[in-house]
């Protein structure tokens, strides 16, 4: 798989891609060969009754309605994270990203043409991942922000380090920079902030990978877009590039 991330961390964006890959992969299975144990597993993910796609699009309805309690936000998280990610640490337990790793990306009777309608690849260009490596490695560092808490006009946001629950800066990094670029909840285009026309401005810097911001009366119903720039350590404070914009209406 791409070390970019396929799957949309904005709950809005994450409730689109899911129904089109549970869609796509239910017009393609036929084709794929599947074992006893895919079967099985594809029905915990998406059968009917109280299973993963059913917990997750029940709680984003109450959550997206904007009417809801911290305990809905609470089941919204908790059903997507079983959907999306699962726990491996249960041997019997199943989800959309293992459900890939296990039987299809490695399926040669999947095509690229197919993976590409069900969106697990990220085109060509795209990058959703700062190019500011860490010393050991070298490598590219995969993150990206999330919402922590949303209450009444202030909104928490975190960092994501796939593979890690530590939320401090990585090695090399002087400072997780945010952006912040308000715009009506209705535009559907994300401006791009590698233009420097786009509009975005610098909100702060994420402090124990979080950063909250507070907005006005007259700005609720309008959507915040965020996204974090790394700035390296030493003379020439090398600009790692943007993460991928994370959206949510302000509530």
């Amino acid at each position: 798989m791409p070390d970019h991330d396929f799957i949309p961390a904005p709950n809005a964006e994450f409730a689109a891609w899911e129904i089109n890959f549970v869609n796509q992969v239910n017009a393609f299975k036929a084709g794929w060969n599947w074992n006893s144990d895919a079967v099985a597993d594809w029905a915990t993910l998406t059968g009917t009754g109280n299973v993963k796609q059913a917990r997750w699009q029940a709680a984003w309805a109450i959550v997206s309605s904007k009417e809801f309690k911290h305990s809905n936000e609470t089941e919204l998280k908790g059903a997507r994270q079983a959907y999306e990610s699962g726990n491996v640490k249960i041997g019997t337990d199943t989800s959309i990203r293992m459900f890939i790793k296990s039987y299809i990306a490695n399926n040669k009777r999947v095509t690229a043409t197919q993976k590409k309608a069900m969106r697990i690849t990220v085109p060509s260009g795209t990058r959703t991942t700062s190019t500011i490596s860490t010393e050991a490695t070298g490598k590219l560092l995969p993150m990206y922000l999330s919402m922590k808490h949303q209450i009444h006009l202030s909104i928490e946001i975190e960092i994501n380090y796939p593979g890690t629950t530590s939320k401090a800066k990585r090695k090399g990094v002087k400072e997780a920079m945010i952006f912040i670029l308000i715009q009506a909840a209705n535009l559907t285009t994300i401006p791009d902030p590698a233009v420097k026309t786009s509009g975005y401005t610098y909100l702060g810097d994420l402090v124990r990978g979080t950063l909250t911001a507070n907005f006005t009366e007259a700005e609720e119903g309008m959507a915040a877009l965020f996204y974090m720039q790394e700035k390296g350590k030493g003379k020439k404070a090398v600009m790692g590039t943007p993460t991928k914009v994370f959206r949510v209406v302000i509530s």
